[in-house]
């Protein structure tokens, strides 16, 4: 047995399946915002004080900050008390405030929607978020 604070004997871990995929229940960011988000945070896009893009797919860092909000709502789904009241308080919220944002990645977006629609969106190649 190791002493406190040192660091654990090796072989006392359990193998671990480093190829093995976690079980999500969306398969990617684009079903993720399709299937979920899209139809639930419903905002009017006037593409003067708030902005998206239908082709959020093609702007780095919406991927990069879609991705990251997906991931966590995976991890978020989990949690039945809290879970997804930290998650809109602390993910979504923020991260949509920052891609809707006029300094956001979609600031010269001209991409408008009417209230209570869900927000624009253009289907991207199916080979860029391709499972395979």
């Amino acid at each position: 047995m190791s002493e406190p604070g040192a660091w654990a004997d090796l072989d006392d871990e359990q193998p671990h399946d480093a190829t093995a995929e976690p079980t999500t229940y969306y398969t990617n960011v684009d079903e993720f915002f399709r299937n979920f988000l899209r139809p639930v945070y419903r905002r009017p896009i006037n593409a003067r004080t708030t902005f998206w893009a239908a082709d959020w797919w093609r702007h780095p860092e919406a991927v990069l900050r879609l991705d990251a909000m997906w991931r966590s709502w995976e991890q978020a789904r989990l949690d039945p008390a809290t879970g997804m009241a930290t998650w809109l308080r602390d993910t979504a919220d923020y991260h949509m405030g920052i891609l809707m944002s006029a300094s956001g990645p979609f600031g010269a977006s001209q991409d408008t929607c009417d209230p209570g629609d869900p927000l624009p969106y253009t289907r991207p190649p199916s080979t860029l978020f391709s499972t395979e």
